[in-house]
């Protein structure tokens, strides 16, 4: 029961904060009021799915299924999100949503979270170490979380004399491009879904499964995104480490003109030759 309201809770202050970043207007006794109605599927679901022993389960996804697509629709009316953010919003919303619950259940030490997200995630055969990553959130985190524990254990020790070399800035180079090339697929992707939705809307029609199963992919997409650039770095064979301290003198010199040590007069240099590209998008 503390945990259901404090998961509440979050779903309300998270969709209510976000609200104002994508151009809606705050409200929380709005947004508290509309998380209320839309909820009232999953919990009617979740009544009745423990007095029907062998539908229980289809009854409870019907009804979370039909929460969401209340949600979707009834908060952007609540909070005043424009059409072009609603996706979007959305999207995000729900993200945060889960890796906040998913902290909260650390944290409290309730269930065992690692084992859930890896059963969500992930499938595991019998005859093969390999395991085959969902297309879901879940997998997704779990994923995300992986590349972040290598990229964590990365070590550099930094030459004495602070200065970079040209292939260190051309790598640095090469991982920025690739990173926004991740974020550019990732925002053509939701500008459509959000343009598809939008003609769903306008022609009376509800979201469907489908439509509801690419919201989904969307959100574990976004946190693929998010780490685009550690995953580029790490998927590539690369030093995280080294990539921050190369990142961090690049900042250093720009930020200090050049000036201050022979290592900013260097690395400015290369800044300079480089600004572009670095800088580019």
């Amino acid at each position: 029961l503390i945990m259901g309201a404090v998961g509440f809770a979050v779903v309300v202050l998270v969709f209510n904060f976000l609200a104002g970043i994508f151009k809606g207007t705050p409200n929380f006794s709005r947004a508290f009021a509309a998380v209320s109605l839309a909820v009232i599927p999953a919990w009617v679901a979740g009544a009745l799915a423990g007095l029907i022993p062998y539908l229980g389960f289809l009854i409870a996804m019907a009804g979370g299924i039909l929460s969401l697509v209340f949600l979707y629709r009834i908060m952007p009316l609540a909070l005043g999100v424009p059409d072009e953010k609603r996706v979007v919003h959305y999207v995000v919303s729900l993200v945060a949503i889960l890796v906040i619950n998913m902290v909260i259940g650390l944290t409290l030490g309730l269930g065992n979270a690692g084992n859930q997200i890896r059963s969500s995630g992930y499938s595991t055969s019998n005859s093969s170490s390999e395991r085959t990553a969902s297309s879901g959130v879940m997998g997704e985190a779990m994923r995300q979380a992986e590349i972040m524990e290598a990229a964590g254990a990365d070590q550099f020790d930094p030459p004495s004399d602070g200065e970079l070399d040209e292939d260190q800035v051309e790598e640095l180079v090469s991982v920025m491009r690739k990173t926004r090339a991740i974020h550019a697929e990732y925002a053509e992707k939701m500008e459509k879904l959000a343009a598809e939705m939008k003609a769903k809307e306008e022609a009376g029609e509800s979201p469907s499964m489908s439509d509801l199963g690419k919201m989904y992919t969307g959100a574990g997409g976004l946190m693929g995104a998010n780490n685009a650039e550690m995953e580029v770095v790490k998927s590539g064979g690369g030093n995280w480490a080294e990539h921050v301290w190369v990142k961090q003198q690049l900042r250093t010199a720009h930020i200090q003109q050049g000036e201050g040590s022979d290592a900013n007069a260097h690395n400015y240099k290369l800044y300079k030759k480089y600004e572009e590209e670095l800088n580019d998008g």
